[in-house]
Parts: C-alpha cells; sequence; structure tokens
C-alpha cells in the first residue's frame, strides 16, 4: 500500500451556512479563462478579446470541477483588445488571478484609441506601482481624496501582492473603491463616477499610467461585471481557486481511500476515488485551518 499525508494551511473563507450562493454571471460583462489559450470569452456576451502579441500559453489556476487549467503568460509587449463601447462608468467590478515578473506594470484601462495613444483619452486604470494594487478615475468634481483640487481620483492599497497567484479585485462604484487581495478587503478609498465617456474599448494588461504600461507576468481568469461585486460574491470568487481537492496518479483504483481531516477542528471525510474534493464531500473548512489528506492505494 502507498501512504501519502499532506497539511494545508489554507486562506480559503466559505460562504456563511445557510446563505444563498450568488449567481457570479449577473452582471457580468466578459470572463477570460484562457483554458483554450486564447481570449476566447465563455460569459453570455461573446466578447472575444484580441490578443496583440504572442503570450504564452502555461499552467494556471486550477478552479474547482476544472481540468483543463491555463493561463497566459505576458513578456511586457503582450496586451488583450475588445473594442467595446458599454464599459460602465460608475459601477464595475474587475477581478483577475495574476503572478506578476514587474510590479510596476498595468493590469486594465478603458481607452478611446490605440495603446499608446494617450491623447485620444484613457481611464479607469487599475495598475501595480511597487506591487501595491492602484486604481485612477478621471472626474470633474474640484477636490480627490487629497483635497488638492485634482480632478483624479487616485488611490493604491497598503498591502503588496505576493510572489505566487494572487487574486485582485477592485468593486467600484460612484462613491468608493473597494480593493480585495485574495478574497479580503483590504481597503477602501474615495472615488466617482469617470466622466470618460468616450471610450470604445477595453484592455486586459495595459494602463497607460505606468512606466511599464503593458503587464509583465501570468493573468488568469479575467472577469469584468457592470456592478460591484459584494464582498461574499468576491470571497466566492476567491473560493473557486483554492478548494481541497486532488488527484493521485499510478495507484490502483481497487482498495484506494482518501481521508480529509480538519486539524483544527477534528472534523474528517473519508473519499474512494482517486480524484477527490474533500468540502463537496462535506469537509468544512475556516480561515487558517490546518487541513491533512491521507491517501491509501496500491501502487500499480
Amino acid at each position: 500500500m502507498k501512504k501519502i499525508k499532506a497539511a494545508m494551511l489554507l486562506g480559503a473563507l466559505l460562504m456563511v451556512s445557510g446563505t444563498a450562493i450568488a449567481d457570479l454571471n449577473d452582471g457580468l460583462i466578459v470572463h477570460y479563462s484562457f483554458d483554450d489559450c486564447t481570449a476566447k470569452d465563455s460569459s453570455a456576451n461573446a466578447l472575444d478579446g484580441t490578443i496583440i502579441g504572442d503570450p504564452k500559453c502555461v499552467d494556471g489556476i486550477a478552479l474547482d470541477g476544472t481540468t483543463n487549467n491555463k493561463a497566459l503568460e505576458f513578456n511586457g509587449n503582450d496586451v488583450i483588445e475588445r473594442l467595446f463601447s458599454g464599459n460602465p462608468a460608475a459601477h464595475y467590478t474587475v477581478s483577475v488571478w495574476l503572478k506578476a515578473t514587474d510590479n510596476n506594470s498595468g493590469i486594465f484601462s478603458v481607452d478611446a484609441g490605440v495603446t499608446g495613444g494617450g491623447t485620444a483619452g484613457n481611464d479607469r486604470h487599475i495598475y501595480l506601482s511597487s506591487g501595491r494594487i492602484c486604481h485612477r478615475v478621471w472626474s470633474m468634481n474640484k477636490k480627490d481624496q487629497n483635497g488638492d483640487g485634482s480632478t483624479q481620483y487616485i488611490s493604491c492599497t497598503d498591502q503588496t501582492i505576493g510572489n505566487g497567484f494572487t487574486l485582485v479585485t477592485l468593486a467600484v462604484t460612484g462613491k468608493s473603491t473597494r480593493y480585495y487581495i485574495n478574497g479580503e478587503l483590504v481597503k477602501q478609498s474615495l472615488s466617482r463616477p469617470s466622466e470618460f465617456n468616450w471610450d470604445n474599448r477595453f484592455y486586459v494588461g495595459y494602463s497607460y499610467d505606468r512606466a511599464s504600461q503593458k503587464f509583465k507576468g501570468v493573468l488568469d481568469e479575467f472577469r469584468y461585471y457592470r456592478r460591484a461585486l459584494k464582498t461574499s460574491e468576491i470571497k466566492e470568487l476567491y473560493k473557486q481557486g483554492i478548494t481541497v481537492a486532488g488527484t493521485m496518479q499510478g495507484l490502483n483504483p481497487v482498495g484506494f481511500s482518501a481521508e480529509c481531516q480538519n486539524v483544527t477542528t477534528g472534523q474528517s471525510v473519508m473519499l474512494t476515488t482517486r480524484h477527490f474534493n474533500c468540502e463537496a464531500a462535506g469537509l468544512t473548512v475556516s480561515p487558517n485551518d490546518v487541513i491533512h489528506i491521507t491517501v491509501d492505494g496500491k501502487a500499480k
């Protein structure tokens, strides 16, 4: 018998028991999963993006219940463009898993011309600045959050992203911008609806506001909404990428078993299939719980 034990410290936040699961397709403009190594839109809107450049197809985030998990690696010369005149100006959410190799590069913006054409107009920027997540909105209000008379609302998180995959989510309303890192609210800043209303496209992996305007690193599971997602919905997006699941290749299915134990609570569940999902089998996981998975089976 072959026996394997793994311990994991989880940062997963589960939906509170009894709450309804949100419809994460509600208000969804585009969803680029990159699982087929293209910018094909898996939302109902079929707003496929155009890849400019030649990003590399690499392994991405393994979402719960999926097997083909690919992502795109951008080298600083690549970008995804989509001609679209319906970009929301006040209420929107941008969410993407990323792993940056340049912590001062662009992530998202809406534009009125080709990349680099700053005079044509651009706004609603999301970018990295020394690893911090920043957002900029142009508005005709007389004061920004610093009260200096500027017409731009610019704010950045204090926290920086990690070295591995990080879920970055910004939920924007006409009054505020909420910043989330791995499903956790880390900052909320004053904002206003954008008054840049002649935009005709959006870019993934690009912001005019950065010296390194085009993203460097891996992007995966890009989602763009025409509403500001709730905190519970953003936690649900994060949870999809860190499920307690796995598969054990090289073991004979006869006599196979897996025990998933929450060491923190003492709860455990048993499974008898090589591809297992501990949470789907009933294991309850809370933030920072330690999980042991013990796998038994006859080696081929």
